[in-house]
Protein backbone atom coordinates (compact mmCIF):
# COMPACT_ATOMS: atom_id res chain seq x y z
CA UNK A 1 0.00 0.00 0.00
CA UNK A 2 1.58 3.09 -0.62
CA UNK A 3 0.19 6.91 -1.38
CA UNK A 4 1.76 10.19 -0.23
CA UNK A 5 -1.23 11.88 2.80
CA UNK A 6 -4.88 12.46 1.32
CA UNK A 7 -4.14 9.79 -1.01
CA UNK A 8 -7.01 7.64 -0.63
CA UNK A 9 -5.85 3.74 -1.68
CA UNK A 10 -8.23 0.80 -1.53
CA UNK A 11 -8.40 -2.61 0.25
CA UNK A 12 -11.52 -4.28 -0.21
CA UNK A 13 -14.18 -2.52 0.00
CA UNK A 14 -12.54 -0.45 2.30
CA UNK A 15 -10.58 2.71 1.70
CA UNK A 16 -7.77 4.31 3.67
CA UNK A 17 -6.04 7.56 4.00
CA UNK A 18 -1.73 7.04 3.95
CA UNK A 19 0.73 8.74 5.93
CA UNK A 20 3.14 10.30 3.25
CA UNK A 21 6.74 8.59 3.76
CA UNK A 22 8.64 11.25 5.40
CA UNK A 23 5.65 11.25 8.03
CA UNK A 24 6.11 7.72 8.91
CA UNK A 25 10.28 8.41 9.30
CA UNK A 26 9.67 11.24 11.50
CA UNK A 27 6.92 9.15 13.60
CA UNK A 28 9.71 6.33 13.76
CA UNK A 29 12.73 8.99 14.39
CA UNK A 30 11.05 10.43 16.61
CA UNK A 31 9.07 7.83 18.86
CA UNK A 32 5.98 9.77 17.47
CA UNK A 33 4.27 11.92 20.39
CA UNK A 34 0.66 10.25 20.08
CA UNK A 35 -0.55 13.49 19.45
CA UNK A 36 1.60 14.99 17.36
CA UNK A 37 0.95 13.16 13.52
CA UNK A 38 -2.11 13.11 11.89
CA UNK A 39 -3.43 9.90 12.11
CA UNK A 40 -4.43 7.53 9.54
CA UNK A 41 -8.25 5.95 9.96
CA UNK A 42 -10.31 3.52 8.04
CA UNK A 43 -13.25 4.29 6.94
CA UNK A 44 -15.85 2.44 4.71
CA UNK A 45 -17.47 6.07 3.52
CA UNK A 46 -14.26 6.50 2.10
CA UNK A 47 -14.00 9.81 4.67
CA UNK A 48 -10.79 9.81 6.46
CA UNK A 49 -10.04 11.51 10.18
CA UNK A 50 -7.08 13.06 11.62
CA UNK A 51 -6.44 12.14 15.20
CA UNK A 52 -2.66 10.57 15.69
CA UNK A 53 -2.93 6.58 16.17
CA UNK A 54 1.00 5.77 15.51
CA UNK A 55 0.25 1.98 15.91
CA UNK A 56 -2.23 2.50 12.68
CA UNK A 57 1.61 3.35 10.85
CA UNK A 58 2.69 -0.13 11.58
CA UNK A 59 -0.79 -1.58 10.77
CA UNK A 60 -0.03 -0.31 7.53
CA UNK A 61 3.37 -2.03 6.93
CA UNK A 62 2.13 -5.18 8.70
CA UNK A 63 -0.80 -5.50 6.20
CA UNK A 64 1.53 -4.59 3.11
CA UNK A 65 4.03 -7.00 3.99
CA UNK A 66 1.16 -9.41 4.88
CA UNK A 67 -0.81 -8.91 0.67
CA UNK A 68 2.72 -9.08 -0.66
CA UNK A 69 3.48 -12.59 1.14
CA UNK A 70 0.08 -13.41 0.10
CA UNK A 71 0.85 -12.80 -3.69
CA UNK A 72 4.00 -14.45 -3.45
CA UNK A 73 2.52 -17.42 -2.28
CA UNK A 74 -0.04 -17.58 -4.58
CA UNK A 75 2.28 -17.54 -7.25
CA UNK A 76 4.42 -19.97 -5.78
CA UNK A 77 1.58 -22.27 -5.92
CA UNK A 78 0.83 -21.62 -9.36
CA UNK A 79 4.38 -22.75 -10.35
CA UNK A 80 4.62 -25.41 -8.58
CA UNK A 81 1.13 -26.95 -9.88
CA UNK A 82 2.28 -26.37 -13.59
CA UNK A 83 5.87 -27.66 -13.14
CA UNK A 84 4.07 -30.83 -11.42
CA UNK A 85 1.98 -31.72 -14.74
CA UNK A 86 3.89 -33.13 -16.85
CA UNK A 87 2.67 -35.68 -19.84
CA UNK A 88 4.30 -38.70 -20.87
CA UNK A 89 6.11 -36.64 -23.96
CA UNK A 90 6.85 -33.51 -21.77
CA UNK A 91 8.14 -36.60 -19.05
CA UNK A 92 10.69 -37.95 -22.50
CA UNK A 93 11.59 -35.02 -23.60
CA UNK A 94 13.67 -34.21 -20.13
CA UNK A 95 15.51 -37.68 -19.89
CA UNK A 96 18.28 -38.32 -22.26
CA UNK A 97 17.58 -41.72 -22.41
CA UNK A 98 15.16 -41.20 -24.30
CA UNK A 99 16.17 -38.91 -26.91
CA UNK A 100 16.07 -41.20 -29.96
CA UNK A 101 12.25 -42.00 -28.66
CA UNK A 102 11.65 -38.35 -28.29
CA UNK A 103 13.90 -37.36 -32.47
CA UNK A 104 11.32 -40.83 -33.43
CA UNK A 105 7.83 -39.73 -32.05
CA UNK A 106 8.34 -35.95 -33.22
CA UNK A 107 9.67 -37.27 -37.14
CA UNK A 108 6.15 -39.67 -36.77
CA UNK A 109 4.00 -36.51 -36.08
CA UNK A 110 2.60 -38.24 -32.61
CA UNK A 111 3.61 -35.47 -29.88
CA UNK A 112 0.24 -33.72 -29.98
CA UNK A 113 -1.14 -37.43 -29.88
CA UNK A 114 1.10 -38.33 -27.12
CA UNK A 115 1.03 -35.15 -24.98
CA UNK A 116 -3.26 -35.34 -25.05
CA UNK A 117 -5.27 -36.52 -22.40
CA UNK A 118 -4.88 -40.36 -23.02
CA UNK A 119 -4.81 -42.39 -20.46
CA UNK A 120 -1.25 -44.35 -22.35
CA UNK A 121 0.59 -47.19 -21.03
CA UNK A 122 4.14 -46.38 -23.09
CA UNK A 123 6.69 -49.06 -23.34
CA UNK A 124 9.77 -46.81 -23.34
CA UNK A 125 12.81 -48.20 -25.14
CA UNK A 126 15.94 -46.52 -24.17
CA UNK A 127 18.92 -44.99 -26.87
CA UNK A 128 20.96 -48.21 -26.45
CA UNK A 129 18.01 -50.15 -27.26
CA UNK A 130 17.78 -48.19 -30.90
CA UNK A 131 21.65 -48.55 -30.81
CA UNK A 132 21.39 -52.08 -30.92
CA UNK A 133 18.96 -52.00 -33.85
CA UNK A 134 20.62 -53.46 -37.32
CA UNK A 135 22.96 -50.43 -38.62
CA UNK A 136 21.08 -47.88 -40.47
CA UNK A 137 17.32 -49.07 -39.07
CA UNK A 138 16.73 -46.19 -37.15
CA UNK A 139 18.22 -43.06 -39.71
CA UNK A 140 16.25 -45.10 -42.25
CA UNK A 141 12.35 -44.83 -40.38
CA UNK A 142 13.60 -41.40 -39.64
CA UNK A 143 12.98 -40.51 -43.75
CA UNK A 144 10.10 -38.68 -44.34
CA UNK A 145 9.31 -41.03 -46.62
CA UNK A 146 9.13 -44.10 -44.18
CA UNK A 147 6.74 -42.10 -42.04
CA UNK A 148 4.07 -45.30 -42.15
CA UNK A 149 6.85 -47.57 -40.78
CA UNK A 150 7.56 -45.16 -38.13
CA UNK A 151 4.10 -44.81 -36.92
CA UNK A 152 3.44 -48.09 -36.64
CA UNK A 153 6.56 -49.28 -34.63
CA UNK A 154 6.13 -46.28 -32.25
CA UNK A 155 2.66 -47.52 -32.03
CA UNK A 156 3.30 -51.21 -31.27
CA UNK A 157 4.58 -49.78 -28.22
CA UNK A 158 1.61 -48.13 -27.10
CA UNK A 159 -1.65 -49.07 -25.06
CA UNK A 160 -4.75 -47.03 -24.84
CA UNK A 161 -4.70 -47.54 -20.64
CA UNK A 162 -3.19 -46.50 -18.15
CA UNK A 163 -1.49 -50.42 -17.48
CA UNK A 164 1.10 -49.98 -14.02
CA UNK A 165 3.04 -53.06 -13.34
CA UNK A 166 0.72 -54.13 -10.42
CA UNK A 167 -2.43 -54.11 -13.07
CA UNK A 168 -0.52 -56.76 -15.51
CA UNK A 169 -1.50 -59.56 -14.61
CA UNK A 170 0.96 -62.68 -13.46
CA UNK A 171 1.71 -65.05 -16.47
CA UNK A 172 1.74 -64.89 -20.17
CA UNK A 173 -1.11 -62.71 -21.92
CA UNK A 174 -1.77 -61.61 -25.24
CA UNK A 175 -2.34 -57.64 -25.51
CA UNK A 176 -3.41 -55.17 -27.86
CA UNK A 177 -1.94 -51.91 -28.74
CA UNK A 178 -2.55 -48.86 -29.75
CA UNK A 179 -1.94 -50.72 -33.34
CA UNK A 180 -4.26 -53.03 -33.17
CA UNK A 181 -3.86 -55.24 -36.27
CA UNK A 182 -0.51 -56.66 -33.80
CA UNK A 183 -0.13 -58.43 -30.54
CA UNK A 184 2.33 -58.52 -27.79
CA UNK A 185 3.07 -60.99 -25.66
CA UNK A 186 3.58 -59.50 -21.93
CA UNK A 187 4.68 -62.48 -19.07
CA UNK A 188 4.89 -61.21 -15.74
CA UNK A 189 6.56 -63.41 -13.13
CA UNK A 190 9.39 -63.52 -10.29
CA UNK A 191 12.13 -62.17 -12.51
CA UNK A 192 10.18 -59.35 -13.82
CA UNK A 193 8.42 -58.37 -16.88
CA UNK A 194 8.96 -58.87 -20.57
CA UNK A 195 7.19 -58.16 -23.60
CA UNK A 196 8.07 -60.52 -26.68
CA UNK A 197 7.14 -58.94 -29.77
CA UNK A 198 6.75 -60.13 -33.48
CA UNK A 199 10.13 -60.87 -34.19
CA UNK A 200 9.78 -63.53 -31.15
CA UNK A 201 12.48 -61.56 -29.05
CA UNK A 202 11.60 -60.28 -26.15
CA UNK A 203 12.37 -56.81 -24.40
CA UNK A 204 12.74 -56.72 -20.64
CA UNK A 205 11.10 -53.64 -18.53
CA UNK A 206 13.77 -52.23 -16.66
CA UNK A 207 12.43 -49.13 -15.05
CA UNK A 208 8.34 -49.58 -14.16
CA UNK A 209 5.45 -46.88 -12.83
CA UNK A 210 7.00 -43.64 -14.29
CA UNK A 211 3.55 -42.18 -13.80
CA UNK A 212 2.55 -39.27 -15.66
CA UNK A 213 -0.37 -36.64 -16.11
CA UNK A 214 -1.83 -38.79 -18.48
CA UNK A 215 -0.66 -42.22 -18.25
CA UNK A 216 2.53 -44.51 -17.25
CA UNK A 217 5.42 -44.84 -19.25
CA UNK A 218 7.76 -48.22 -18.39
CA UNK A 219 11.26 -48.21 -19.37
CA UNK A 220 12.41 -51.44 -21.67
CA UNK A 221 15.86 -52.73 -23.03
CA UNK A 222 14.64 -54.00 -26.52
CA UNK A 223 12.53 -51.76 -29.23
CA UNK A 224 9.53 -53.53 -30.16
CA UNK A 225 8.49 -54.51 -33.81
CA UNK A 226 5.47 -55.99 -35.39
CA UNK A 227 5.29 -58.92 -37.18
CA UNK A 228 4.35 -62.81 -36.55
CA UNK A 229 2.31 -62.84 -33.57
CA UNK A 230 4.03 -64.35 -30.71
CA UNK A 231 3.61 -67.47 -28.90
CA UNK A 232 2.17 -66.73 -25.46
CA UNK A 233 1.92 -69.35 -23.34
Amino acid sequence: IKAGLGNVASVGNQRLLVASEAQQQMALATHCDPFSLPAVTLSTTGTAQLGCRWCILWELKSMNRFLKAAAAGAVAATMATAASAQSIVDIAVGDERFSTLVAAVSAAGLVDTLSGPGPFTVFAPVNDAFAALPEGTVETLLLPENKGDLTNVLLYHVDDRNLTAEQIPAGSNYFKPILASERMCITKGAGGVSIADGTGESANVIIANIKADNGVIHVIDKVLLPGTRPACH
